[in-house]
């Protein structure tokens, strides 16, 4: 079996995420009585999943988790930190303006760009 530290930190979030609101989903709640269990998630302390801190959730994140993961079939890939679009591509700057830059450094060599 494999401990929650053999996760990667998107996986152990998700695994804290789904331990903070797994029991609202999985008991079916009175009509009102969601917004009294959210206020006192809110106000319990957690195990921070990478430093090991204690941490505090808002009630409206921890809403917002509820329904995501209510919404999908999967609910811990849906607690999941999703990956940026543009991640693994570096900021590129346009041909012109890194020209520019070029030329106006080999033009003046003693300017930085602070």
């Amino acid at each position: 079996m494999t401990s929650p530290m053999d996760l990667p930190p998107y996986g152990r979030w998700a695994q804290l995420r789904f331990a903070i609101i797994g029991p609202l989903l999985n008991h079916p709640l009175a009509r009102g009585e969601l917004r009294s269990r959210l206020r006192a998630l809110g106000e319990q302390k957690w195990t921070h999943p990478i430093t090991g801190l204690p941490v505090c959730f808002g009630k409206s994140t921890i809403e917002r988790w509820y329904y995501q993961a209510l919404a999908s079939t999967r609910p811990t890939q849906a607690l999941q930190r999703s990956r940026r679009k543009d991640a693994g591509s570096g900021p590129q700057l346009a041909e012109d303006v890194s020209t520019w830059i070029r030329v106006s450094y080999q033009e003046h060599p003693s300017w930085t760009y602070l």
